[in-house]
């Protein structure tokens, strides 16, 4: 071990004096094994940019060697070189940063001293568990002796994971690991931990914004209340405070609308008196429920999945409203009136029944809650805020026992 760990120090002490000018072209040979019978194959290379994937040049396999040689920018960045496409078969993995002009031969490279590095630690690799003791005095090594190298950055960042990584460092986008370690937390929903990853690398960084792009459509759902929260999160607190445009005009105004519309519905949110009609034209209101919580029930006459939530909801509705001290208060969509008479007589719906086509409601309830599918559902208290929206049953009587037990 001590052996290895000498050889890291000399070879860093090189990369960290190194004085490469970094050219514009790249001339990139991979020499392969005699009798792979690889001519006339096609070899690719590769690159990635957060979660994007591009193949960036292509050669047809000479002699047994694949020489990947432009005038064009190669960017400093993690690449891959294989045959018929990335996810196919990888051959090589390379790290550009100093030189774009090597060799390589097996397991050796020539003329660039980063990659030669990145092919001895993923040689090591192989043999040793990852995190291990004696791997992570093996990437200290490196690190303490050249640490700005990019190279040193990535191997920081395949061994000790993303809170390692160095936050000024914008060429993580370019690592296809970085896309997945950051990914995970900030899609994973959880409002912590998208802070804490966005405030580490700096809400107005390359990095931030471009996965601020990535979450604004990624969390801009319908019918999924816990993203809706995560949106506004992230609108109020780094789209707007960093004064962001990454999108088109016509998406932005989609964004804010949305936004806007989603603001109103958050969980907490006091929302307006429902009112709307019943049967007989007599004007029904949520407000005059004598009751802890309400459910309001947005559903269609004509909605299969309707026809078999509503009665499973006045089931549970005709056991329990007693017990858990709850109403509901039903809304019909559906301006057939004599269709949603016919259900509420054979379904025998004895909660307050209302519906649109008896008259019209207070205010314009699809939009305001963002119908976009029935049944629609909403648990308020007698405050009138939202406790919870586009719950199953399940999730209903789960709450309700829960809150009946913190009474108790």
């Amino acid at each position: 071990m001590m052996k290895k760990a000498i050889f890291i120090i000399i070879i860093c002490m090189g990369l960290s004096t190194a004085a490469f000018a970094q050219k514009k072209g790249y001339d990139i040979k991979v020499q392969f094994e005699t009798g792979t019978s690889l001519d006339g194959t096609t070899c690719y290379l590769t690159g990635f940019y957060g979660d994007e994937v591009n193949i960036l040049d292509s050669v047809r396999i000479k002699k047994g060697i694949a020489r990947f040689k432009k005038s064009a920018l190669l960017p400093d960045g993690y690449y891959e070189i294989g045959i018929k496409g990335y996810s196919k078969t990888t051959l090589s993995c390379i790290v550009v940063e100093k030189n774009r002009k090597f060799l390589i031969s097996n397991d050796t490279i020539i003329n660039s001293i980063e990659n030669q590095i990145y092919r001895n630690f993923l040689l090591y690799k192989s043999t040793i568990s990852n995190s291990s003791d004696e791997m992570n005095t093996y990437v200290n090594a490196l690190q303490s002796t050249s640490p700005n190298s990019l190279v040193c950055k990535y191997i920081g960042l395949e061994n000790f994971g993303l809170d390692s990584c160095d936050s000024s460092e914008t060429r993580y986008l370019r690592q296809p690991e970085f896309n997945q370690l950051i990914s995970t937390k900030l899609m994973s929903g959880d409002i912590a931990a998208i802070d804490q990853t966005l405030n580490r690398f700096g809400g107005a960084s390359e990095i931030s914004q471009y996965y601020l792009g990535k979450m604004m459509k990624y969390y801009n759902m319908d019918n999924n209340a816990p993203y809706d929260e995560v949106l506004v999160h992230l609108y109020d607190n780094y789209y707007v405070p960093n004064n962001l445009h990454l999108f088109s005009e016509t998406y932005e105004r989609t964004l804010r609308k949305a936004v806007e519309r989603k603001r109103r519905v958050l969980i907490g949110t006091e929302i307006p008196a429902l009112e709307a009609p019943n049967a007989e034209g007599k004007r029904e209101s949520t407000k005059d429920l004598q009751r802890k919580f309400t459910v309001i029930w947005f559903w269609d006459s004509d909605c299969e999945d309707c026809q078999v939530e509503t009665p499973e909801l006045h089931k549970f509705y005709v056991e329990n409203s007693e017990t858990y001290d709850f109403d509901v208060f039903a809304y019909c969509l559906n301006d057939d009136v004599e269709r949603w008479k016919k259900f509420t007589q054979e379904w025998g719906l004895t909660w307050t029944n209302t519906c649109s086509g008896t008259g019209d409601s207070n205010y314009d309830f699809i939009d305001y809650f963002n119908l976009v599918t029935t049944p629609g559902c909403v648990l308020i208290d007698e405050n009138n805020k939202i406790i919870m929206r586009q719950f199953t049953l399940e999730q209903l009587e789960n709450f309700f026992q829960n809150n009946y037990q913190n009474r108790e």
